[in-house]
């Protein structure tokens, strides 16, 4: 397994100045938050993405994920609203686009959430139908798409084992995977076992970060999580991918130590587990 960092915890800084200090660090790869000041999906800075692969390569660093911006913004795959869900589908293609002129293997996707009132199951097909035609698109641009679960606090339509495998019950897309948070799972109550097992053949990616059974995003080493019998499970499905830290914004403010000591951890774990 190789490890990564999202760029999030370098929020504050140009996307040059992050991909230069993730790399001294010693990290194999980012995932990219499609967010300003780092490549937002819509009208990108002329010249920017080719800035991006140069700088990836010269320094060694591989883009795993494109990730744009999803929470606190209007987008929502299995919104009541057809104008939001419209207009989601239309941000999120322009996503594919983007993490394909990237050479990016895989685009991160939220499942939504559901509002007072609304249906359930509708909601919940609405986002199997959306992110279907997502999948399609995709395939256009050899590109996966990976879904992340969330806790019910950012997302309430997929939060237990059986929602996220009934969720890809039917779902034969070969780009299609899941994203396995480990912190979200700890906050969700929901079994690292019991994800990693039963749906062993959908797992394409995976955020490492640590959490207290309440906040999550924490480095790893500062919550409750067993990360040595986590990786162990992994192993046992033979997942190689990307470990990829992704860390609250609170740890912005000094993300080059935070950073740091992120990957001596990860390293120590994958050395010992």
């Amino acid at each position: 397994m190789k490890l990564g960092i999202s760029t999030s915890i370098y929020r504050n800084y140009s996307i040059e100045e992050a991909i230069s200090r993730i790399s001294s660090h010693g990290y194999e790869g980012i995932e990219l938050l499609g967010s300003d000041p780092h490549l937002y999906p819509y009208k990108p800075i002329p010249g920017q993405i080719d800035k991006i692969k140069r700088m990836t390569k010269d320094h060694d660093l591989e883009i795993v994920a494109y990730t744009p911006k999803q929470l606190g913004i209007p987008i929502n795959l299995c919104s009541p609203l057809d104008e939001i869900r419209e207009f989601t589908l239309e941000y999120l293609r322009e996503g594919i686009k983007i993490a394909n002129l990237l050479d990016s293997p895989m685009m991160v996707v939220l499942p939504g959430r559901t509002i007072l009132g609304q249906n359930r199951i509708t909601a919940f097909n609405e986002l199997k139908r959306n992110v279907k035609k997502l999948c399609e698109e995709a395939k256009n641009y050899d590109v996966k798409i990976a879904v992340e679960i969330l806790p019910s606090f950012e997302s309430n339509i997929l939060n237990t084992t059986d929602d996220i495998a009934e969720f890809f019950e039917g779902m034969n897309d070969e780009n299609l995977g899941l994203l396995i948070d480990v912190g979200c799972l700890k906050v969700a109550k929901i079994s690292m076992r019991d994800v990693v097992e039963k749906l062993k053949g959908r797992v394409i990616y995976v955020h490492l970060n640590d959490s207290d059974g309440v906040n999550y995003h924490l480095p790893p080493g500062r919550g409750v999580i067993n990360f040595r019998y986590f990786v162990r499970l992994l192993r046992g499905i033979g997942y190689e991918g990307f470990l990829t830290i992704e860390l609250s914004p609170q740890f912005g403010m000094d993300p080059d130590e935070i950073a740091a000591e992120s990957m001596t951890y990860a390293k120590r774990l994958l050395e010992s587990a």
